[in-house]
């Protein structure tokens, strides 16, 4: 995105998701020949590093400690005991239980946790500020990947612009011919189809607020991420969502 120092009052958030496995230990092992990241305190080296790498994991051990959701856990193997934060709920798990956390994703620190993947928005650009340009990094499978852009505008010029880079992709735009949504026939039926449905409402906030609890005062499809469909200029927001198809698997890095 091209970035203009003004007095925009805006808020972008875009939460991408993907995937981690975890399987009890009986699973069998995936096939990939050289994982990067076989141990916990592997965790720990690789998290000083550039956040925006992506390491392939086969992580196998013993479970101290989980959460509800199976989604933070503390994990003990012959080199150590760390404490992860996962990028997605998993199955309940027990204290003594062995696991296999399996997949490629990103490893950064937080607080005492290392995050595996991206837990949440890829890139988060919350509250009431001038327009500054963020970045974030996510491990996507090829194929079509669910996605969802939240914006909002104060009193200010606002805008809002997003671009990705991966390898072999130089960075550019998020083109519209790869974006698309779920259209219902009359007769039912849905399929996939370019453009991305979005929903407008009104407010003046401070942070982006919860949208799927307030009701949209707009709705439609839009060919791209256009805020020309807001309802009125100032104190509005906006919420994207669909799909982006990703033409390779790899690493790539979103940039607001």
């Amino acid at each position: 995105m091209r970035v203009q120092d003004n007095n925009a009052e805006w808020k972008f958030l875009f939460a991408l998701l993907a995937g981690l496995l975890l399987f009890p230990r009986t699973a069998a092992f995936g096939s990939e020949s050289s994982p990067s990241l076989t141990n916990a305190a592997q965790l720990r080296l690789v998290a000083a590093q550039n956040p925006t790498n992506s390491f392939s994991l086969q992580l196998e051990g013993t479970v101290l400690w989980a959460d509800a959701a199976g989604q933070k856990l503390v994990l003990t193997d012959v080199s150590g005991m760390e404490a992860i934060q996962l990028a997605s709920d998993g199955p309940a798990l027990k204290p003594g239980e062995r696991i296999r956390i399996e997949g490629k994703a990103t490893v950064a620190r937080s607080a005492a946790l290392f995050r595996i993947g991206a837990s949440g928005p890829v890139v988060d650009n919350n509250g009431v500020h001038p327009m500054i340009e963020m970045s974030g990094a996510i491990f996507l499978e090829a194929g079509w990947q669910p996605l969802e852009v939240d914006w909002f505008n104060g009193a200010a010029q606002g805008g809002l612009g997003i671009e990705y880079e991966a390898p072999g992709l130089p960075r550019q735009k998020v083109p519209a011919t790869h974006l698309y949504h779920f259209d219902q026939a009359a007769d039912g039926t849905a399929h996939l189809t370019n453009g991305l449905e979005f929903l407008a409402y009104e407010g003046t906030w401070q942070a982006l607020p919860d949208f799927g609890r307030m009701i949209p005062v707009r709705r439609g499809v839009v060919s791209d991420f256009d805020i020309s469909v807001v309802s009125r200029s100032d104190h509005v927001g906006l919420r994207f969502r669909g799909f982006l198809k990703i033409p390779a698997e790899g690493l790539y890095i979103f940039h607001l």
